[in-house]
């Protein structure tokens, strides 16, 4: 017998650290759900500042709380502790410099029960504390996948993102997946696996989820080894996906492009230091685009930054920052209006 999900416990898990200025907001947006059966998972991943003793201060509030302390060990370490101690039929992640709409589990929860899906997504508006939040407003859309259909529209960066925030999943689909603990990135080499084993997902347009966007944070920090990881998931993705079907080898390729394109930008050119991560990546361009370029299903902008590639490269890195950044917000606004 099918359970209503909105019977169902759902067991909401924030990774914590050094956000003690912000942990209170998205701690209280989440304890005022409409959706009132759910537990909240703090894990404090060895916070050096008053994180740990806000964490604390909101179990005696509110039963529902639970806090659990470890020393530092990563995002990722901190989400699979998350699962593993999570009781509910239900997931959701949501980081901690983040808040959510309060009818945000009530919102998923119901399109799960509509739809009869594996997850429920949906759209998130950016804010930061330089500029005032800006709601795009259009009609309320909610798109119906097959697993496989989903991690097309995830590689194309259509209506589903990688983040692991914004979405509901059931747990049973963590059985066998965890997040990979020691890199970054992990969300783009882990959602599409859980996508790729779903029956059945949805995604709605609807914004529900607030991303603390801190502006210049991508483009001002320096360039590490690293960030080579977001490479590394894109490739993950296309072993693992591109020979199931062409579509799918075509979303893929579309991925690596524009994943190594995001690499070049931070980049600093011709660094001695980085000189084979600077070749690696420009090899990985030359490879790549012409396959974007001749894809219809392909973002426009994305075709556009494959035919600039062909351009003095030196020149193209100096572009890119500003071509991938407008694809970045018209993908947004345009998630709004569709």
């Amino acid at each position: 017998m099918m359970i209503a999900v909105e019977q169902c416990l759902i067991s909401v898990i924030v990774p914590v650290f050094n956000v003690e200025s912000q942990l209170g907001r998205c701690i209280d947006s989440i304890l005022v759900q409409t959706y009132r059966n759910f537990e909240l998972i703090l894990i404090d991943d060895g916070s050096t500042d008053r994180s740990p003793q806000i964490c604390d201060n909101f179990t005696g509030r509110d039963k529902r709380v639970k806090v659990i302390h470890i020393p530092n060990g990563g995002l990722s370490k901190a989400r699979n502790l998350g699962i593993k101690e999570s009781a509910g039929r239900y997931l959701t992640f949501v980081d901690s410099d983040d808040y959510l709409a309060d009818d945000y589990l009530s919102f998923l929860a119901a399109l799960l029960k509509k739809y009869n899906t594996d997850i429920a997504g949906c759209q998130h508006q950016p804010f930061s504390d330089e500029r005032k939040e800006l709601r795009c407003i259009g009609k309320a859309k909610e798109y119906v996948f097959s697993g496989q259909e989903a991690v097309a529209d995830l590689c194309y960066k259509k209506h589903i993102t990688c983040s692991a925030w914004g979405k509901l999943y059931k747990k049973e689909l963590f059985e066998t997946i965890r997040y990979p603990e020691g890199r970054l990135y992990e969300d783009i080499g882990t959602t599409y696996r859980l996508y790729m084993q779903s029956q059945r997902v949805v995604q709605s347009n609807e914004r529900k989820y607030f991303y603390n966007q801190r502006m210049g944070s991508i483009m001002n920090s320096a360039f590490s080894g690293k960030k080579m990881d977001r490479v590394y998931m894109a490739e993950k993705i296309y072993r693992e996906v591109g020979g199931i079907s062409r579509e799918l080898e075509l979303a893929a390729v579309s991925r690596m492009l524009i994943s190594n394109m995001i690499v070049l930008r931070e980049l600093p050119y011709g660094s001695v230091e980085f000189q084979k991560e600077e070749h690696m990546v420009k090899n990985n361009i030359k490879k790549y685009r012409k396959t974007v370029l001749l894809d219809k299903k392909a973002k426009k902008l994305y075709r556009l930054v494959a035919a600039l590639s062909y351009l003095n490269m030196r020149l193209l890195q100096n572009l890119v920052a500003v071509i991938i950044d407008t694809c970045i917000t018209v993908m947004n606004d345009e998630t709004a209006r569709q």
